[in-house]
């Protein structure tokens, strides 16, 4: 079981990552980190990830690819409006954190390089510009709202939409395990 499966959450994408690696510890059977959505708060501490809701997860945590989580709707506003005229916060945790060990971040590493990612600029923010492009391409309706007028300098092109396969791999659009 992965850690997301005690939270609510929704499956909005799944993110291609062609690692030579493992992406999950002694299963390498995928090359797909799933993306969801927390439909409910994170509430316990020391845990597989943090979040509130609305707020997104590459990846499921425990029995999962490790999680990297994306604050909603703050991230969408860090990455199409000027950030020095908005204020935005220095603490890049209040736009996204990841949950990786430094394990998970050279195979995670290993498979983005191969779509773009450059080691000199951090991973974490050009996975959360990325996820930030597909959710403006994918689901304008819940997300255009909050952007502003900075075009991004991704495309998210190596995410998708779920498909009824992928609903059965990684579950139904919306669980709760509580």
């Amino acid at each position: 079981m992965s850690a997301i499966d005690c939270y609510k959450h929704s499956l909005l994408g799944i993110a291609h990552c062609p690692s030579r690696f493992a992406l999950v510890y002694q299963n390498d059977t995928h090359r797909e980190v799933p993306l969801y959505r927390l439909d409910e708060n994170v509430t316990e501490t020391g845990f597989d990830f943090d979040g509130k809701i609305g707020d997104l997860l590459l990846g499921g945590g425990g029995g999962e690819s490790a999680a990297l989580r994306i604050a909603m709707p703050e991230a969408v506003r860090l990455f199409t409006s000027d950030l020095e005229d908005n204020g935005f916060a220095n603490d890049s945790s209040l736009y996204y954190k990841s949950f990786w060990s430094f394990s998970d971040a050279f195979v995670f590493g290993d498979g983005y390089q191969k779509l773009g990612w450059n080691p000199r600029t951090c991973i974490i923010n050009w996975l959360s510009e990325n996820i930030v492009a597909f959710l403006l391409r994918e689901y304008p309706e819940s997300y255009l709202q909050f952007a502003g007028d900075q075009k991004l300098t991704v495309d998210g092109s190596f995410l998708y939409k779920p498909d009824a396969d992928d609903l059965s791999s990684w579950g139904s659009v919306s669980r709760s395990g509580k």
